[in-house]
């Protein structure tokens, strides 16, 4: 038989082609099985963040329906304070509404113990963070109101029976700290307004009026709302008695 003579070189280079492939071969498996494990570690994190998500998303719809019962709940009782504080307002210059020192206190007792849950609640509410604007404002409506009634539950207690009685002439050198605007949105704070019901009043945004309220707080070194309405009380703010 004639074969064709072996060429040494090119059996040598067909060789080492042979073996380069079989080594990206097998390099190539080990990446394969590195993107694998990559793969199956990342599509593992995405399942946790996304089971994170909706329980979060659960919780907060959660937390808003409960936000929104909380806000009819109050806004049921609001309106009954409203009415109830309507009828004595307009009774009083008509009556002798007598009540006896036991059930004045109770009255007391009881409105205490609403305001320091008011307060709690909103408090409560701000340091969350994450708090619906118009639960909040609805609180501090209804802090104002239950402060205003418990005024004058407090001045039925001390005087047996409602009298007329102006509030005093009073005068402070803090209200020379306050602009012409803040003294409005003090005012009508104090009068028993959100602050969406005074921004629109006044033509301001909520922002603003949010804003004015707290350099009006600042300026005259007042914390808490009840004791804006004490301040606007003294000094003759206010329309309420």
């Amino acid at each position: 038989y004639i074969t064709k003579p072996v060429d040494v070189e090119e059996v040598a280079a067909r060789i080492k082609t042979h073996l380069q492939i079989a080594h990206l071969q097998r390099q190539l498996a080990v990446v394969n099985e590195q993107l694998e494990e990559k793969v199956a570690a990342r599509t593992a994190e995405l399942e946790l963040a996304n089971a994170s998500l909706q329980a979060e998303i659960k919780e907060r719809y959660q937390r808003q329906r409960e936000n929104e019962q909380l806000l009819t709940l109050l806004q049921e009782q609001n309106q009954q304070l409203s009415y109830f504080m309507s009828w004595m307002l307009q009774s009083r210059p008509k009556a002798q509404i007598e009540l006896t020192q036991l059930f004045s206190q109770q009255l007391l007792d009881n409105f205490a113990v609403i305001g320091d849950g008011l307060q709690t609640a909103i408090t409560m509410l701000e340091e969350q963070g994450e708090a619906d604007e118009a639960l909040l404002n609805h609180l501090f409506g209804v802090g104002l109101r239950h402060h205003q009634m418990r005024l004058y539950l407090d001045k039925m207690a001390h005087t047996g029976r409602v009298a007329e009685q102006g509030l005093p002439d009073a005068t402070s050198p803090l209200l020379d700290l306050l602009t012409e605007r803040e003294r409005d949105v003090l005012t009508l704070l104090c009068d028993g307004l959100s602050s969406n019901e005074i921004a629109e009043k006044l033509a301001l945004s909520d922002v603003t009026v949010r804003s004015h309220r707290t350099s009006v707080m600042r300026k005259l070194k007042i914390s808490h709302i009840p004791g804006l309405v004490k301040f606007a009380l003294r000094h003759n703010l206010t329309g309420l008695d």
